[in-house]
C-alpha cells in the first residue's frame, strides 16, 4: 500500500505543474542582418612596352613620327584593368578625360588621344563578359563621362580592360592626327574613371 500512496503523490505533484513535462518557450524573437549596398571600382594600369609593369601614371615620353602618315604618335600604350564589384543594380563605367595641353596653352589633337573598351573579361574576346554587358566605343579620350561598359544585371565582373593611347591610326579609332610642327613642350592632362 505504501508504494501506491507515494505513486498518488507523485501524479498529484505532476498534475499540478504546468512546466513538469511541457517545454518552455521565449520568443518571438526579432532577427535581422543588413547586407549594404556595394559599389567598388579597383582599377591598376600597366605599361605595355614593359609587360607587368604596374604604373600610376601614363608617361607617353617623346612622341615620334608614325608611318606613313608622318603624325605624332606614341611609343607605348596603357591597359587598366578595373574589377568592379556591386550589389546595388545597374552600373556603367565611364572615364571623363582632358585634353592634352602644354603649360603654353598648346593642344594635341583630340582625335588622336585614344580610349578603347576591350572586349572580355580581362580584354580576352574568348572569356566573355556576363550577359547584360554593353561595350562601349572607342574614341577621343578628351571626352565628358564617356561610356567605357555598362552593366544592365548589375553583376560584379573582375576584369574590365580597355587601352589608352596617342595615334593616327583610324583603324585605332584616331580621327586625327599630331602635326610633326606641333609645338614642343610637355602635354598633360587627367583622367577619372567613374563606377556609376
Amino acid at each position: 500500500m505504501k508504494a501506491k500512496w507515494s505513486n498518488i503523490v507523485v501524479a498529484a505533484i505532476f498534475a499540478g505543474s504546468t512546466n513538469a513535462w511541457a517545454g518552455t518557450s521565449v520568443g518571438p524573437i526579432i532577427v535581422r542582418a543588413t547586407v549594404d549596398s556595394a559599389q567598388n571600382i579597383n582599377c591598376t594600369i600597366l605599361e605595355d612596352n614593359d609587360p607587368g609593369q604596374v604604373v600610376t601614371s601614363m608617361q607617353f615620353g617623346s612622341l615620334v613620327p608614325s608611318t606613313p602618315t608622318g603624325g605624332l604618335i606614341g611609343q607605348i600604350f596603357f591597359q587598366f584593368h578595373c574589377g568592379v564589384a556591386s550589389n546595388t543594380g545597374p552600373y556603367q563605367v565611364t572615364q571623363t578625360g582632358g585634353s592634352l595641353t602644354s603649360g603654353g596653352g598648346q593642344t594635341l589633337a583630340d582625335g588622336a588621344w585614344i580610349v578603347t573598351p576591350l572586349d572580355g573579361i580581362g580584354g580576352n574576346p574568348s572569356n566573355p563578359f556576363p550577359p547584360g554587358t554593353t561595350l562601349g566605343s572607342c574614341g577621343t579620350a578628351a571626352s565628358a563621362s564617356k561610356l567605357l561598359f555598362a552593366q544592365t544585371n548589375g553583376t560584379s565582373v573582375s576584369d574590365y580592360s580597355f587601352t589608352y593611347g596617342i595615334t593616327d591610326d583610324p583603324a585605332n579609332c584616331a580621327s586625327d592626327a599630331i602635326p610633326q610642327d606641333q609645338p614642343a613642350g610637355i602635354y598633360g592632362t587627367t583622367v577619372t574613371i567613374t563606377l556609376q
